[in-house]
């Protein structure tokens, strides 16, 4: 259970994070439609998808990130 809500809170600590998540729920969007949506800057957003593809909340395709199941 605390592994659940540490990962709430990694979530939950930024708002960038619920906003990329959220689009990438969605649909699939590159780097650059994800940087329009949610107007968080190329390098922050490098980080944020870096952070869900080690947690294996997105995946990375040949037209841009999506969530998975997990995410």
């Amino acid at each position: 259970m605390e592994s659940v809500l540490s990962e709430i809170e990694f979530l939950a600590l930024s708002a960038n994070r619920v906003r990329v998540l959220d689009q990438l729920a969605e649909s699939e969007y590159s780097r650059r439609d994800l940087a329009e949506l949610t107007g968080a800057s190329q390098p922050t957003l490098g980080r944020i998808l870096h952070d869900f593809e080690e947690r294996a909340w997105v995946t990375r395709g040949p037209e841009g990130y999506a969530a998975t199941a997990t995410g």
